[in-house]
């Protein structure tokens, strides 16, 4: 295998860096090591992505001597490495090439000879590693790949691959299986102009089949991918019906356009979403504190290509909108993905609650921004002799409800012949409106509202006392 391989990099392939794809593990073994093994790899040219595959290296077990096509193989790494470049590409043409369909026939053309040379094109991509059952039919790639998603052409069909260009069989052979091409490719340098190469041993009965040689010529323009059969004749070859550079057959293939208008993911700045993200779920609520003002918010498509606006805006995949501003109460913010098409969407809305004041002083005291409970304006959780909305109010939004004392609640001070509440807003607080009554014997329906003197955030309300009279005063704090 050593000496193999350094015959193979005799001719170098791409690997790894900013423009390739491929195997980045080197190959060591006992006493050195055959560095990468450019083996499998691919690249993006415009609206194309290549990949190429090796059939070979992971294949082991020769497939002949163990009469089981089973052991033709790309191995785990290399499968699952052709998966995530296939679901990571926003190309919309998708070219796989490689030697030969993973598997194949496993006889001559005589049906008996036993010969697992892995020959063959759609007839027998149904079997094997590449389409997962065996010899027989019946299914056998969960038994004999197990971990492995899927059969090859079912993730090939999955990610929208347009063709499979192989070899090995020498001729001509244009077919298609679940809208997708497979292509055998003839020799260019042969003067056989009549036999269908392998077409026996591959078991090759339908599509379009046409002898050697030529090559394959493939032109991505014009809003399709040309493919055409370029002919080699020799000039003592040509004949009135033979030329050089005769196309033979030709076909094209439409660009795959993604319809895929699903978020894979979304967030805000501040909060969380409930439920948590899923792509399937297109309603979401958060909830943020009184000094968050606003939020971005960072859409993720599911599909390269899609686009998508917050609140009307674009906003690239993977990247913050800008500032979202919230007023106090609820907020809808909408999040609409366009799929590539330019035709599909996709509406999600997060509706955001941007808490007031005392709601925010009740959910970090009572664990809930609700008025109802121990956190109901009216409630005096800890016996204090003070509701919540006594506290919020007149001692502010960071004091503990656990705590608060009467004493700490602004006194009437006499002075001049009157009793008089001074007192200032405690700092933060807002939603309340401050008021003050009085009566002179506390019988119901004898209070009587005072005026408040002060300005702005400051507050007075004062009583006149008379000699031989009583007069009580008492606070008032309520919701706005």
């Amino acid at each position: 295998m050593v000496w193999f391989f350094k015959e193979w990099s005799a001719y170098p392939a791409p690997t790894p860096d900013a423009f390739y794809k491929g195997n980045p593990t080197p190959m060591d073994y006992p006493g050195g090591t055959l560095g990468l093994l450019e083996d499998y790899y691919a690249w993006e040219w415009g609206d194309a992505l290549f990949i190429v595959l090796d059939p070979f290296w992971n294949t082991n077990t020769n497939p002949n001597s163990a009469n089981d096509a089973w052991h033709w193989t790309l191995g785990k790494t290399q499968y699952d490495w052709l998966k995530a470049t296939l679901q990571s590409s926003g190309a919309r043409y998708r070219f796989v090439f490689m030697h030969h369909i993973v598997g194949g026939t496993t006889t001559l053309a005589d049906g008996v000879t036993t010969n697992v040379a892995a020959r063959g094109g759609i007839e027998v991509i149904d079997k094997y590693e590449w389409g997962g059952r065996n010899a027989d039919g019946t299914a056998g790639f969960a038994a004999r790949r197990p971990g492995w998603d899927m059969p090859i052409h079912n993730l090939l069909a999955a990610n929208h691959v347009s063709a499979v260009f192989h070899g090995h069989d020498h001729l001509y052979a244009y077919q298609t299986m679940d809208g997708l091409v497979y292509l055998e490719c003839p020799q260019p340098g042969t003067a056989n102009y009549v036999v269908l190469g392998s077409a026996g041993d591959g078991k090759y009965t339908q599509g379009v089949l046409m002898p050697n040689s030529g090559h394959i010529r493939v032109t991505v323009a014009g809003g399709q991918a040309l493919s055409e059969y370029v002919r080699s004749y020799r000039p003592e070859d040509e004949t009135a019906t033979r030329h050089n550079r005769d196309v033979s057959h030709s076909f094209t293939m439409a660009p795959w356009v993604s319809t895929n208008a699903s978020l894979s993911g979304l967030a805000l700045s501040v909060g969380s979403l409930s439920p948590a993200f899923s792509s399937a779920v297109s309603n979401y609520t958060a909830s943020v504190g009184n000094v968050t003002t606003s939020v971005t918010v960072t859409p993720s498509v599911t599909e390269t290509g899609a686009s998508v606006k917050v609140n009307g805006v674009s906003v690239a995949s993977g990247s913050a909108s800008g500032a979202v501003n919230l007023s106090v109460g609820l907020n809808t913010i909408s999040v609409q993905v366009t799929a590539a098409d330019g035709l599909t969407t996709t509406s999600y809305t997060v509706a955001v609650m941007r808490l007031s004041v005392l709601e925010g002083w009740r959910q970090t005291w009572f664990g809930s921004a609700a008025n109802s409970g121990l956190g109901a304006d009216s409630a005096d959780p800890y016996g204090t002799g003070l509701s919540n909305l006594v506290v919020y109010g007149l001692l502010g939004p960071g004091q503990n409800p656990a705590t608060a004392r009467a004493s700490q609640l602004p006194q009437p001070v006499l002075s001049a012949g009157a009793y008089t509440f001074t007192f200032t807003e405690p700092a933060g607080v807002s939603g309340v409106t401050y008021g003050a009554e009085w009566t002179s014997n506390l019988s119901l329906g004898t209070w009587a509202p005072m005026a408040d003197t002060g300005s702005g955030a400051s507050h007075r309300f004062s009583m006149p006392t008379n000699a031989g009279s009583k007069g009580f005063m008492r606070l008032k704090v309520t919701r706005q």
